[in-house]
This record gives structure tokens, C-alpha cells and sequence, in this order.
């Protein structure tokens, strides 16, 4: 039977779906190149060729995961009605993804997120995210403070990480489920707060 040939790209683009699949499958602890090749339907070699070890294929489709998420909620913060609630609601729906909490767990555990060249700080893309915020807040004629905007986001980037990791033991903790109506109600707060922050440090700005 003859095999397929594809592509450089499409051939790495493969490898990082597979990669995703298998992370959620068996998470970053228990997956290794075996498993991504079976699941990419290739060799093992073709993905060390491509990739190297198995924490570069999982920085990789980390990487890849983060670039989908960031462009689907651009889109989605272009789109959206002018109200930055539906914009918090679709960073956290993002945020609270499974394989994104289990990539981030396993970035910390590993050392990767104190690295100088690990993505996010190489690429800055939560910057990305920032410009795309300030660009809509004036768009719609309610300019905020950039810093204010970024002091924000690092809030809620901070926030939403350590509730997708803990959400389980954290509503155990007080005799509770976790649930989607609790997740609800923790993340609406949240907004709230950061909302209304945002809202003072513009009153104080015109004041």
C-alpha cells in the first residue's frame, strides 16, 4: 500500500492535532512520542524529525493550542456585542478548555513557564490580546488606560489558571460539586470585579 506524502506543514500541522488529542487522552505526564505518532497515524521517527523529544512536542501543541485560542477570542471580541462582559465570558470559556488547564499545570511542574525562551514570553502573546482589547474599547468610544487594561488581564489570566486547577478540591473544600452553574457564578464575580475596577480608575482619570 502506498503512503500518503504530505507536505512539511500539513505533516506538522497533523502531528500537533494528534499531539492534543493524546495530551487529553493521557495528559502531559503519561503521554509520550508512541503515543502521538499512533494517534497522528505516523511513525515515531516522522514526529522526533519534526519535533525532537516529547516535551518539545508538548511545548509545540501547546503552543498551538494557545495561538487557536487567542485568534478565537479576538474574533469573538470583534464580533460581540459592547458589552466586556461578553468578552470576560469568552476569555474564561477559553481559559476553563481541559487540555488548556492541563498544559498550563504541566508548564509550571516542569519548569518551562520560568524559562527566558518559553513562548509566551518569546512571542508575547497575550500583548496580542491587550491591543486587540484597547482597539475595541476605542472603537466604541470608551477608551480605557492600556496599563490598566494589561493589570487587568494578568489578573484574570491569573485568576481563571488557578480555578481551572483547583476548581475540583476548592468546591470539596466547602462541602460542594464543582459544577458549570458554580463556575458560573465564580467567574461573574470576577468579571464584576474587574469591571468595576476598570470603571473607577476611568472615573479617576476624568475626574
Amino acid at each position: 500500500m502506498s503512503r500518503t506524502r504530505r507536505d512539511p506543514e500539513e505533516a506538522r500541522r497533523l502531528i500537533l492535532e494528534a499531539a492534543q488529542r493524546a495530551l487529553v487522552k493521557r495528559g502531559p505526564d503519561a503521554v509520550r512520542l508512541k503515543d502521538v505518532a499512533e494517534e497522528a497515524g505516523v511513525s515515531r521517527a516522522l514526529v522526533s524529525h519534526y519535533f525532537g523529544k516529547i516535551h518539545d512536542v508538548i511545548e509545540a501543541a501547546f503552543e498551538s493550542h494557545i495561538d487557536s485560542q487567542r485568534a478565537r477570542f479576538i474574533g469573538r471580541l470583534i464580533g460581540s456585542p459592547s458589552d466586556p462582559r461578553e468578552w470576560f465570558a469568552a476569555f474564561f470559556e477559553e481559559a476553563l478548555e481541559p487540555l488548556h488547564s492541563r498544559l498550563v499545570a504541566w508548564s509550571m511542574i516542569s519548569g518551562r513557564a520560568e524559562a527566558e525562551d518559553f513562548f509566551p514570553v518569546r512571542r508575547r502573546g497575550t500583548k496580542l490580546v491587550v491591543d486587540a482589547i484597547e482597539a475595541r474599547f476605542k472603537a466604541d468610544g470608551e477608551p480605557r488606560p492600556r496599563e490598566e487594561i494589561e493589570v487587568n488581564l494578568v489578573i484574570a489570566i491569573s485568576a481563571t489558571m488557578g480555578y481551572a486547577l483547583g476548581r475540583k478540591v476548592l468546591w470539596s473544600s466547602v462541602g460542594r460539586r464543582a459544577s458549570k452553574e458554580r463556575d458560573q457564578k465564580v467567574l461573574a464575580r470576577l468579571a464584576d470585579m474587574l469591571l468595576h475596577d476598570l470603571e473607577t480608575d476611568l472615573e479617576n482619570e476624568d475626574a
